[in-house]
């Protein structure tokens, strides 16, 4: 894949993931691989990935299989990037069960702020700028949208949802970040334009809606995407202000806890902290 000026995605992997086993499934990886280096080497290879290219190995692969999400805590050990989101949408799910996200989204959001800040040790741009959009704005139908993108009016598993939504907002990091990342001269495998294939249409137009509201600024000597989203109460702009201020001032605080830990001891922290959000919506 690198000699094609492509980056693996970790899209390859989760499609990949049995719910079960907890692990890749090797058969359906390397499947997933075979088809993506042939269309991007030759064309016409859509009946050799229909066919499910034949492979000399003794392992054969559920072709029916449930995905099961009885434990997110247990499945997230797929891929690290998810990790915070889920955190984050989970504790966002926790919170709308718990109150009134019309009437009290402040309090919603406070504690959204409060959990990044305290609960977790980092703020997710992406995914406050989301539930930002549907907490405060008044535009039903990009409220609408949003909840579509993640899932959260679904009748099914919410887990499975919340699996997916968190996905979705990694992808949105990836596009945006990877581009700026290329600016300050750290491209992965020398890649600076990265692009989005989805039939996905709410997150094909919130990725296009982000990317249109991303300032490149300069942070500390390095670039960095700043996420704009322009409030239509002015009571709103000056608490979202004051909630944005707090989670500055604690940020040197955040580095310095964090700083400390290695990956490993972050994943598992976060790992638990879903596992006991997971543990209390279950109650609700």
């Amino acid at each position: 894949m690198k000699t094609k000026k492509v980056i693996g995605s970790m899209a390859v992997q989760e499609l990949s993931w049995d719910f079960a086993k907890l692990s890749v499934d090797a058969i359906k990886y390397r499947r997933l691989n075979s088809a993506l280096e042939s269309l991007l080497s030759e064309p016409l290879q859509l009946e050799r990935i229909q066919n499910k290219i034949d492979h000399e190995d003794t392992l054969v692969s559920k072709s029916s299989s449930k995905r099961s999400l009885d434990n997110i805590h247990l499945n997230s050990e797929q891929n690290i990037h998810v990790v915070p989101t889920m955190c984050v949408l989970l504790k966002f799910y926790e919170l709308s069960k718990l109150y009134d996200v019309e009437k009290d989204y402040k309090i919603i959001f406070k504690n959204l702020c409060s959990f990044m800040a305290s609960g977790i040790n980092m703020v997710g741009a992406y995914e406050l700028s989301l539930l930002q959009r549907i907490l405060f704005s008044q535009n039903i139908d990009k409220v609408k949208e949003i909840r579509r993108l993640l899932k959260l009016d679904s009748k099914s598993d919410f887990k499975k949802n919340l699996w997916n939504a968190s996905y979705d907002i990694t992808f949105m990091r990836s596009l945006n970040a990877l581009p700026v990342q290329a600016m300050r001269g750290e491209p992965i495998n020398s890649i600076y334009n990265p692009v989005l294939v989805t039939k996905d249409i709410d997150l094909a137009s919130m990725t296009r809606e982000i990317l249109e509201n991303t300032e490149i600024a300069e942070t500390n000597g390095k670039l960095y995407p700043h996420l704009r989203f322009e409030l239509e109460k002015e009571e709103d702009k000056i608490f979202i202000f004051s909630c944005i201020e707090s989670l500055k001032l604690l940020s040197q605080q955040r580095y310095s806890i964090n700083k400390k830990k290695s990956l490993s001891q972050r994943m598992e922290e976060l790992r638990e902290t879903i596992k006991q959000t997971e543990e209390r919506i279950n109650t609700l």
